[in-house]
């Protein structure tokens, strides 16, 4: 379903379930609604349906019931970059582009900027199997940026990182939500990241949407203020209650 242009909602869901022919529903009369440029964060125990409700935001699957209105055109950062290992850097950041039959020309004009702003030009011609964790998403951040989406899926990216490595990540992904005014849905399995990033964070329980948090803080968000961890002990309270 298309998203309503007279909305300044870019995602929809309106009495959403899911359920598979195998099991019990993994998500129950869903209702959210996303604005233009809005940074999104969905929290959750394991099984609680963030992950479905990401993959009816990308199309990837369809709902049982109610509806979902979203862009046809929507990148997507998976938790462990997903790359095609038998190209480069540089093929795997324009699959997208090729993909969508763009010309050589639009990618060799478009593609290395992509690379530089991501901190991985250097790469263009290495193999994923030659590159670290974080160098990864870096590339498969810069393939679901090519296309232009003006929605940005994150499927728990930062997970399998280290610290540091995660920080820089956490500052670009900030950078690029900022200068383009992309809307981000990600997931996240902590609280504290969740809360350092987003606009809104979106507690998930037993398939339905529990609670919501909007974050009003200023950035750079520092996780010793007394507030910041006062909004994190207050999800955390409702995420084991």
């Amino acid at each position: 379903m298309q998203n309503d242009s007279n909305s300044n909602s870019i995602i929809r869901f309106a009495n959403v379930g899911k359920a598979y022919d195998t099991g019990a529903p993994v998500l129950t009369d869903v209702n959210l609604s996303i604005t233009r440029g809005e940074f999104v964060c969905l929290v959750g125990a394991s099984g609680c349906g963030k992950s479905t409700l990401l993959r009816l935001a990308a199309g990837l699957e369809t709902p049982s019931s109610g509806t979902v209105a979203r862009p046809e055109n929507i990148g997507m950062v998976f938790q462990t970059g997903a790359l095609l290992p038998w190209l480069s850097v540089y093929d795997n950041a324009a699959f997208g582009l090729r993909a969508k039959r763009t010309p050589e020309r639009e990618i060799h004009a478009k593609v290395p900027k992509l690379l530089q702003s991501m901190g991985i030009a250097e790469f263009a011609e290495r193999r994923p199997h030659e590159l670290s964790g974080g160098q990864r998403q870096r590339v498969g951040i810069a393939r679901a940026l090519a296309i232009d989406p003006p929605v940005l899926l994150l499927d728990e990216p930062f997970s399998a990182l280290d610290p540091k490595t995660t920080d820089a990540l956490h500052k670009d992904v900030l950078r690029i939500w900022k200068e383009t005014g992309v809307t981000v849905l990600m997931i996240s399995h902590l609280i504290e990241e969740a809360v350092s990033l987003a606009d809104r964070v979106l507690l998930m329980k037993s398939g339905r949407i529990a609670e919501t948090y909007p974050v009003a803080f200023p950035y750079p968000r520092r996780e010793q203020a007394a507030a910041f961890s006062e909004l994190v002990e207050r999800i955390r309270h409702k995420f084991f209650a």
